[in-house]
């Protein structure tokens, strides 16, 4: 079965998590999660970009709040107007 980055989904499932979003999840992980034996931290902390270490509660939320803004944005790109 080939299979390609550009593929839309996965055994033509509708649905299945695509191969883009899994190589953003593990870099996410090795970057921000995981503390690295030579570093004694993660790389983002040693280079600064974040100053705690983190958890993949904190993964989940920071896709929940993506998920959140990008439900408002409808498939034209026209920002959906907020009651009020």
């Amino acid at each position: 079965m080939h299979f390609s980055l550009s593929d839309p989904f996965r055994d033509g499932r509708e649905g299945a998590l695509l191969p883009g979003h899994a190589l953003a999840i593990y870099f996410m992980h090795y970057n921000f999660v995981r503390i690295h034996q030579t570093l004694r931290c993660t790389p983002a902390m040693e280079v600064g970009v974040t100053d705690k270490l983190w958890s993949l509660d904190d993964m989940a939320a920071l896709v929940e709040a993506s998920e959140e803004s990008a439900s408002d944005v409808t498939r034209k790109g026209w920002t959906k107007r907020k009651a009020g």
